[in-house]
């Protein structure tokens, strides 16, 4: 097959050794790269039952055969590993420069294993592996660290990513950070970089990818954005980014609000994009090939925070701190956002970690007095928090861990150790499905059915036609992280757009059945992977709060009902009695 370098990357952190390895045939034919290929390696890598902080974890970057070719939705690549916050499967994605730049490296998969005496960053290129001493940079916040990371490699194309502070200390929902704003947030990725005293990584090269048929590609392309560039869809993205999704979870009753005890929030016209907009400094941003540009980067233009420029916010953090939290701001929750990027913290966790205090102080269970909105002692908790002082750092080990150790397990909200996005199961059922079966978790990226529940709504009567929509919609989004493709593109690729994608890079035609196959195979083995690791079938659950009445709104999602879903589910994937 063409579109592949068929070379992985074995670096060794312990003794500073690395090597080039060929890549099996049917391992690329079989997977196609990036999720496929990195879930596999995964499988093989990891040893069964270590802990996630063992240097014999590995960290897994695997790129896909459409990086650098001229494809819409492609500038994606994927890090897996033994998640630190879950103790099971971990895959997280991010856009950018950076693919590229990976892709020119010329290695179709990198893993990287073991523990550096002394805090290291790598310069990875074509040429081959550079071991940097990143003690001076050990303790600084990811802007500082990328500028010097960047400094010393001297190189105009290379791009890196850095952890903060927090991955340096273990805190659990710890991220990898680059490009100012693009981060792998869930599940504690930072930490396991930080147990390995790895700093950064930074990418650049000379290698390209050859497809099999060139000229196909850039038809398509064409074709692509002609169609494209004009339909409404795309301006909302390039208009408004993710923040458009405020106002709509509002009037769904699905924007979690004072630590998920009700679906809508109060004001939340100050916490829109078209708010955002005519208050700060808005201008669109955008990967290499795409043109739906729905980054934002915003400069604040009054107040306290008057010149502030952050790469977001995203809709995720805008109900992580002002749904959960009820900061009222935009301009606080900007400066909260800006400052778990520097501190190197996920804003769906921290959020979700804040409003669980906030809850507890608010109930007397906790002496912390961390009222509900509090933007200025949020602060003071996430600085707390990312160097684990005193209660923080019982806070840093994540909502699951932090609520065991303080006897707050009833008011704990989590899927398998993972807080929720920023969408409610209790009004979008499909996504409360989605949430207990996930492998990684509590997250809305494996299928992005909330938009699907958008569009229509699935009564009562229509739940196994929801599970199998849900289960379809799972397949594709599952193989676009397979290619490593932008899930916003969902809406201008169906399966004969990938088939035909798939042809000109690979030269190899495949059937639709055939593609769903190798996605359904995928989700059953990152499901193996965390029975392994001791996940059993029974946590593909919700906590109880969601499947009880949800305050002022009266919505729940009965237990019985989702019950019914799961067991579908298994069903339909093939997991029953697993």
């Amino acid at each position: 097959m063409e579109g592949f370098f068929r070379r992985l990357l074995r670096i060794d952190l312990s003794n500073q050794s690395w090597a080039w390895e060929t890549i099996p045939g049917n391992l690329i034919e079989d997977y196609l790269g990036g999720k496929g290929m990195g879930t596999v390696l995964l499988t093989q890598e990891t040893p069964p039952g270590i802990d996630s902080t063992d240097p014999q974890n590995p960290i897994i970057f695997s790129n896909g055969c459409f990086a650098d070719l001229p494809i819409y939705g492609s500038s994606r690549y994927g890090i897996f590993t033994k998640s630190a916050q879950t103790g099971g499967y971990l895959e997280c994605y991010g856009g950018g420069h950076t693919a590229i730049l990976l892709s020119r490296t010329g290695n179709d998969a990198i893993i990287i294993k073991g523990k550096s005496v002394d805090p290291v960053f790598l310069e990875i290129s074509h040429k081959g592996v550079f071991f940097r001493d990143a003690s001076p940079i050990w303790g600084l916040p990811t802007d500082q660290s990328v500028e010097m990371v960047l400094g010393i490699v001297v190189e105009p194309q290379a791009s890196a990513l850095v952890i903060g502070p927090a991955g340096e200390a273990g805190v659990k929902f710890a991220m990898v950070i680059n490009e100012g704003g693009r981060s792998f947030g869930r599940g504690g990725l930072g930490a396991i970089w930080g147990s390995k005293r790895l700093k950064g990584v930074a990418f650049h090269g000379t290698e390209n990818r050859r497809p099999a048929d060139l000229s196909r590609l850039k038809v398509f392309y064409k074709k692509m954005q002609k169609e494209g560039k004009g339909r409404e869809l795309t301006r909302m993205f390039r208009t408004y980014g993710s923040p458009m999704m405020v106002g709509i979870m509002n009037t769904m009753k699905a924007f979690p609000t004072r630590y998920w005890e009700e679906g809508a929030v109060q004001g939340w016209e100050h916490l829109t994009a078209e708010h955002l907009k005519k208050t700060c400094q808005v201008r669109s941003i955008s990967c290499p090939h795409c043109f739906l540009a729905c980054g934002k980067r915003t400069r604040v233009k009054k107040g306290p925070y008057k010149g502030l420029t952050i790469s977001g916010p995203n809709y995720q953090t805008i109900a992580a701190f002002g749904g959960l939290c009820l900061i009222s701001s935009l301009e606080e929750i900007l400066y909260l956002n800006d400052l778990c990027n520097r501190l190197g913290l996920d804003t769906v966790s921290a959020g979700n970690v804040i409003a669980f205090a906030m809850k507890a102080s608010q109930d007397g269970r906790l002496d912390l007095k961390l009222p509900f909105g509090d933007a200025a002692r949020t602060e003071e908790i996430l600085q707390r928090i990312a160097h684990r002082d005193g209660l923080g750092g019982i806070l840093a080990e994540g909502v699951r861990d932090a609520a065991r150790t303080l006897g707050l397990e009833d008011l704990a909200i989590h899927v398998k150790g993972l807080e929720p996005p920023g969408f409610d199961p209790r009004s979008l059922k499909g996504m409360g499905l989605a949430y207990a079966t996930s492998q990684r978790g509590a997250t809305h990226l494996q299928s992005l059915f909330y938009l699907d529940e958008i569009k229509r709504e699935y009564k009562a009567e229509d739940i196994r036609e929801l599970v199998r929509a849900l289960v379809e919609t799972e397949d594709r989004m599952t193989f676009f992280d397979m290619l490593l493709l932008c899930k916003f593109y969902r809406n201008y690729l169906g399966w004969d757009d990938i088939i035909y994608l798939i042809e000109a890079v690979t030269g190899r035609r495949f059937r639709e059945e055939e593609l769903r196959e190798r996605a359904s195979k995928i989700l059953s083995l990152s499901m193996a992977f965390n029975r392994q690791e001791g996940i059993s079938i029974e946590e593909d659950t919700l906590p109880g709060k969601f499947l009880r009445k949800a305050g002022k709104n009266g919505i729940c999602l009965p237990r019985e009902e989702l019950e019914i879903m799961v067991a579908e589910y298994h069903r339909l994937r093939g997991w029953r009695g697993e």
